[in-house]
C-alpha cells in the first residue's frame, strides 16, 4: 500500500469535500445526479447507528438542510492498488441539536487507471 500521487490525492480530497456539501443539499436533481454517478452499481453504506443500506436506500434517504462539514486536514488517502483507494476523514454535523463528529471510511474503485472513481462502500462511526 502506498500514499497516492499529488494529482490523485487532490482529486479525491476535493471529491470527499464535495460529498458532504452535496449531502447537505439533499434530494435536489443536482445532488441525486451527483450521487447516482458517484455510487457504484452495488454499494453499501454502514451508518453510525449500525444500519446498513444499499444504493437505492441511500439515494431515497437524501434530505436537504444538513450542516455536514468535512475537516480537510483530516482527509487521508491510501492507495490500495491502481484501481482502489481508501479515503478516511472526519465529518462534523448537528444531530439532535448537538454537534457530533464522525469517522468516515470510503472505498473508491475504478475500472482502470484514468477512469472515474466510484464509491463502492462507505462506513461511519461516531468519533
Amino acid at each position: 500500500m502506498t500514499i497516492v500521487g499529488c494529482d490523485t490525492r487532490k482529486q479525491l480530497m476535493d471529491l470527499n469535500l464535495t460529498i458532504a456539501r452535496t449531502e447537505n443539499i439533499g434530494n435536489s436533481a443536482d445532488s441525486r445526479a451527483f450521487f447516482q454517478e458517484l455510487l457504484a452499481p452495488v454499494f453499501a453504506f454502514a451508518r453510525a447507528n449500525g444500519e446498513t443500506v444499499d444504493r437505492t436506500s441511500y439515494l431515497e434517504s437524501l434530505r436537504g438542510g444538513g450542516d455536514r462539514e468535512t475537516k480537510p486536514e483530516s482527509i487521508e488517502v491510501l492507495e490500495l492498488g491502481q484501481r482502489s483507494v481508501l479515503v478516511t476523514c472526519l465529518v462534523t454535523m448537528t444531530v439532535d441539536e448537538n454537534k457530533r463528529t464522525f469517522r468516515n471510511a470510503r472505498l473508491f474503485v475504478r475500472a482502470a487507471p484514468g477512469h472515474q472513481w466510484r464509491l463502492l462502500s462507505w462506513a461511519n462511526e461516531e468519533a
